[in-house]
């Protein structure tokens, strides 16, 4: 009996030898060789376990909830990245659909520019027309073409080359100044998507280099150089290079596309400017000089004829 209840004694003991062994409770020394060799291992592998199992806690956390501890540095630099990054996608979505419609209304005028008789039909249809850059151009270029009128049919035979010339280029100035005006309307907003682009991901790259600073301030105060230490303090940091890129990479295709959308815009205004200016002079030099007399008079188709322009 006393054999057959040893057994079960024996399973115990050895069940919680193994227990104490496990759990560091088996230092226990039995001789005087074993006392040192526990007291220089133990607070060693203790304050490897700490950093491996604090390392594993910060990682089932997300990058981003962690990355925001960092610091205030990091913090800042990932929240302007942010506003970088939500403004360039609204100005990028914007700019891009306005100057599609943009462009479609200004061949819209382009095209039906050259399907009127004159341009007094032009200026009475102009309610019919979206607004479009063009259409901006045609109405400072025909007020300025009223006054050139008054001005040639007004003066004498003699000064009508003089008064021809300074016409045409007061013309070409006022379309001049009316293109400079809307391209400057076009590329609104377009300065902060090129500053995105070009400065995001060079903030982001700084935010990176201080949460490195930072993650190897907490290697070295670890003691530890394992990659359960190292990894979640470096992907934390490459967490503002991540913001960056996302600030920078829809402001630059965004800032292309504006830019392409506003290159086809003013080369319809550059060509509308051109035939403008070709019909407006073949008016004026066709124009009947009256002299002391403000009337205008009849001129030659495709032009308006000059009855019908109040001077």
């Amino acid at each position: 009996m006393s054999v057959f209840f040893g057994w079960p004694s024996l399973s115990v003991v050895l069940f919680f030898a193994a227990m104490m062994h496990v759990y560091g409770l088996g230092s226990i020394s039995y001789g005087q060789s074993s006392k040192p060799d526990t007291v220089t291992t133990e607070p060693e592998s203790a304050k490897q376990e700490t950093a491996a199992s604090s390392a594993i806690s910060s990682g089932s956390r997300s990058v981003l909830a962690r990355s925001l501890e960092a610091g205030l540095v990091v913090f800042c630099v990932l929240l302007t990245l942010l506003i970088f990054s939500v403004m360039s996608w609204a100005i990028s979505l914007y700019k891009v659909l306005i100057l599609r419609g943009v462009y479609r209304r200004s061949r819209h005028f382009l095209e039906s520019f050259f399907g009127y008789a004159s341009l007094n039909v032009v200026h009475e249809k102009l309610n019919d027309f979206s607004h479009s850059p063009i259409k901006d151009v045609f109405i400072d270029g025909y007020d300025e073409l009223l006054k050139s009128v008054s001005l040639v049919s007004g003066g004498g035979s003699q000064d009508k080359l003089l008064t021809l010339t300074a016409s045409m280029d007061n013309i070409s100035r006022r379309l001049k100044k009316s293109k400079i005006a809307a391209r400057k309307h076009l590329e609104s907003w377009l300065l902060f998507l090129a500053i995105s682009a070009s400065a995001a991901p060079f903030i982001g790259l700084f935010g990176t280099v201080w949460g490195i600073m930072n993650s190897f301030e907490g290697i070295a105060a670890s003691g530890s150089s394992s990659l359960s230490v190292v990894a979640p303090g470096i992907s934390e940091a490459l967490v503002a290079t991540a913001f960056g890129l996302a600030a920078a990479i829809p402001a630059l295709i965004g800032y292309n596309l504006s830019r392409h959308h506003i290159r086809h815009i003013l080369g319809c205004a550059d060509d509308f400017i051109a035939d403008f200016s070709n019909i407006v002079e073949r008016h004026l030099v066709t124009l009947p000089v009256t002299s002391g007399q403000r009337e205008a008079m009849p001129a030659a188709k495709p032009l308006a004829t000059m009855n019908e322009i109040k001077t």
